[in-house]
C-alpha cells in the first residue's frame, strides 16, 4: 500500500532526486519544498515519514523536527534528515546527544547515492526490498 511521504528540501536539484526516490518506491509525495507552512502542513495531515533537510534558508530543520517530536502526532513519524553537516553537529541541532536517542531518525548525508536514500526509505517504511 502505497505511503505519503513529504520532502522538506530547498534545493531543486535534490528535491526532485528525492522525489524519484519516493516515486519508484511506489509511494506518494504529499509535499515536496521549503516554506514557513511546512510544519502547519505536516500536523494538518501528517504523513508517513518525512525527508528534512536542516538548513532551508530562513527555515530550521532542527526547529521543524522539536516541533514534531514534542506532539503526540508526530512523536513518532519517521524522519529522515538529509544534510552536509557530520553527526556530531547533526546531534547538536538536534538537542540530542546522538541520534541513537530517537529510533525513527536517519541520518542521510550529502552528497549521498540514490541507492541509500531507496534502501533507508524502504527500512523506515518498512517496505521489503
Amino acid at each position: 500500500m502505497p505511503k505519503r511521504v513529504m520532502i522538506l528540501e530547498d534545493t531543486p536539484d535534490l528535491r526532485t532526486i528525492l522525489i524519484d526516490v519516493v516515486e519508484s518506491a511506489g509511494h506518494e509525495v504529499a509535499y515536496a519544498g521549503a516554506d514557513r507552512d511546512c510544519l502547519q502542513r505536516i500536523l494538518a495531515a501528517p504523513p508517513d515519514l518525512i525527508f528534512l533537510d536542516l538548513v532551508m534558508g530562513d527555515i530550521k530543520g532542527g526547529d521543524i523536527y522539536a516541533a514534531l517530536r514534542q506532539d503526540p502526532r508526530t512523536k513518532t513519524l519517521p524522519i529522515i534528515v538529509c544534510t552536509v553537516h557530520r553527526q556530531q553537529s547533526v546531534s547538536r541541532k538536534l538537542g540530542k546527544e546522538s541520534s541513537d536517542e530517537d529510533p525513527n531518525l536517519q541520518m542521510l548525508f550529502k552528497p549521498f547515492a540514490i541507492a541509500q536514500a531507496l534502501m533507508m526509505l524502504r527500512s523506515m517504511l518498512g517496505d521489503p526490498a
